[in-house]
């Protein structure tokens, strides 16, 4: 728009001012770009094998961006969970599954943490990714949110959500034969 070609790296240092770290062309920008899609290509090319997504969202937006997500993967199979049975219930169904979006905005944090607990003490659980709007939490379950977060077993992602972050984990799952 601009026809800008180049623009500069700065770094403000409060003794020298600021300093040219260094430039990025678009000839870089779009290196990149292409580097991006052929590891994309490769992985798909290596994942012949389906991986198994679920999700679960009271939001009909939402439920459309994790589609979105899952189709950058190419060999992403997803499966929706509804509000038809209790919370609890979905612990079971959730065995199948590589990876598993859990939207926990407009739920009785009762309900979630008891899921959370239940697919912690479960070995074979899959990732859960958990979503989460801040504004709509109370400091305490934000607080939980942070350390389960940190377990390993699953992470935790404020919105508004990066969409980079969240593809580059699902297309780092390696489904088994």
């Amino acid at each position: 728009e601009k026809k800008i070609r180049h623009l500069p790296v700065v770094h403000t240092d409060p003794d020298t001012l600021e300093t040219i770290m260094s430039m990025i062309s678009m000839r870089d920008i779009l290196r990149n770009i292409v580097h991006w899609q052929k590891t994309i290509e490769e992985r798909r090319e290596n994942t012949p094998h389906e991986i198994q997504v679920g999700m679960f969202s009271k939001s009909s937006g939402m439920r459309n961006l994790l589609r979105k997500i899952c189709a950058q993967h190419g060999n992403a199979n997803i499966v929706s969970f509804e509000m038809d049975k209790p919370l609890a219930d979905f612990a079971t169904d959730l065995r199948n599954l590589h990876t598993f979006y859990f939207d926990i905005d407009h739920i009785d944090p009762i309900a979630w943490t008891a899921l959370l607990k239940e697919l912690n003490a479960d070995s074979k659980h899959p990732l859960v990714t958990i979503l989460y709007d801040p504004a709509l939490h109370k400091e305490i379950e934000l607080d939980a949110l942070a350390k389960i977060g940190l377990s390993g077993r699953f992470s935790a992602h404020m919105k508004p959500l990066n969409l980079y972050v969240l593809v580059n984990e699902l297309l780092a799952i390696q489904p088994q034969p």
